[in-house]
């Protein structure tokens, strides 16, 4: 997941005045997800190849965190398209995509 790892350097390197701790708290979730989900998927590996009763739940499992991570990715391009809008105001002749794009975000994907 070293491409993953690249968003949450960058989510620290980017944060903003306005919302430092949200930052560091969104980028700090996302890699305590992904280890959780690795772990449980080394888990669900071992145990699937021995054949142990404990494969259903670490699929659910793993199933829960991927879950999890994609509602904390969409909560941090939220918070990235609101301190976009916000940059924006402020730069005349700047939209917020244009602040994002500068910034390296992606967070105006979903409204294409």
């Amino acid at each position: 997941m070293s491409d993953g790892d690249d968003i949450v350097d960058r989510l620290r390197k980017r944060k903003s005045s306005c919302w430092p701790s949200l930052m560091d708290e969104a980028a700090e979730e996302i890699r305590r997800l992904r280890a959780e989900l690795e772990r449980n998927a080394y888990k669900f590996s071992e145990t699937h190849t021995s054949g142990s009763p404990d494969t259903e739940t670490l699929t659910l499992e793993c199933n829960r965190l991927a879950e999890r991570l994609v509602v904390m990715r969409a909560e941090r391009d939220h918070a990235r398209r609101l301190h976009c809008y916000a940059v924006a105001a402020t730069i005349q002749g700047r939209t917020a995509e244009d602040v994002a794009k500068c910034l390296g975000w992606d967070c105006f994907k979903e409204e294409r």
